[in-house]
């Protein structure tokens, strides 16, 4: 059951677990200045307590959105769950991600959600003082069903 949540405990316990932190962080971002950003344009969904995704308003139809699932919690269901959920109760037209190209387990993750490669942003983000790549993906409503 997916459920919108404003529990910003739940929110920052989820993205600043020391599993999830160094993977969405850059390098001079501290865990405890990370603020979750509550506001009606952007949506926290949540299924029990395994994780959170985020889903940010960038236009009236685009969203980009974020995943941060704890440890060894199988999640495919969410992912896609949370994506219909998008398109049955949001304007959106368009989701979006931005995925770490080091990060092999979340480019698979995303597309077993329905994501697709749209392209790749180089030198993108500063992770142990060096820059690395982001892979683009997307998935369009009219896509998806």
């Amino acid at each position: 059951m997916i459920e919108r949540t404003e529990d910003v405990d739940f929110i920052r316990s989820v993205i600043t677990h020391p599993r999830i932190w160094p993977w969405v962080s850059e390098d001079g971002q501290q865990p405890e200045d990370y603020e979750p950003l509550i506001h009606p344009l952007v949506h926290y969904l949540r299924s029990g307590d395994d994780g959170v995704v985020e889903f940010r308003a960038m236009g009236v139809a685009i969203y980009q959105g974020h995943v941060a699932m704890l440890p060894g919690v199988r999640s495919d269901d969410f992912a896609r769950a949370a994506v219909q959920w998008m398109w049955d109760n949001t304007s959106a037209q368009k989701l979006y991600c931005q995925v770490p190209a080091r990060n092999r387990h979340a480019v698979a993750y995303v597309r077993r959600a329905g994501f697709a490669p749209e392209g790749r942003l180089t030198d993108a983000y500063l992770k142990n003082g060096k820059l690395h790549d982001l892979i683009v993906m997307g998935v369009s409503k009219c896509q998806a069903q």
